[in-house]
């Protein structure tokens, strides 16, 4: 195995690791949008939201990433 081949790999862990830290917070925040004792105030439901998409399109990205870099290997 390369210098570059094992950086590669280095880097579709990394990739992976934080495609999952951003898919799980997704879902945290989409569960925290979903309480009813945030209903009565919007703005937070709205951040959450938008949060949670905003971390969901973060994970899709990684993910991306990571078919693009085995393609490399």
């Amino acid at each position: 195995m390369t210098e570059q081949q094992r950086k590669i790999a280095a880097t579709i862990i990394d990739c992976r690791r934080t495609g999952l830290f951003c898919l799980y917070l997704s879902a945290f925040l989409y569960v925290g949008s979903l309480l009813p004792k945030f209903a009565a105030f919007p703005e937070k439901v709205a951040v959450l939201s938008g949060s949670s998409f905003g971390f969901t399109l973060l994970a899709i990205f990684f993910y991306w990433r990571i078919s693009r870099l085995k393609e490399l290997d």
